[in-house]
């Protein structure tokens, strides 16, 4: 378990080895796969909700920058999703980790 608040107090995420790579089950962490990029641009209405509906705003931004540089600096051994983003889903369901 990898400790995440911001959504939620408690939140966290899961981490799973699979071989000799990393899945991280971020939750809701992040809502869009471009909140994970370098430059994050994801939907206005997306920012406007996660916005209205976190606990804690300034640890989800320091998470959302924690994640991104997890996925900057070992993006190659950690494949990161979230619970909302049908991208991450397609990328994991077809084996792209």
């Amino acid at each position: 378990m990898i400790p995440l608040a911001g959504h939620t107090l408690g939140h966290c995420g899961i981490a799973v080895r699979s071989g000799d790579k990393w899945l991280l089950h971020a939750g809701d962490s992040y809502f869009h796969h471009a909140q994970l990029d370098a430059s994050p641009r994801p939907p206005l209405v997306l920012r406007y909700f996660q916005r209205k509906v976190d606990m804690d705003r300034n640890a989800r931004i320091a998470n959302q920058a924690r994640l991104r540089e997890l996925k900057l600096n070992h993006g190659e051994r950690v494949t990161i999703f979230n619970s909302h983003d049908p991208v991450d889903y397609e990328n994991c369901r077809c084996g792209a980790h």
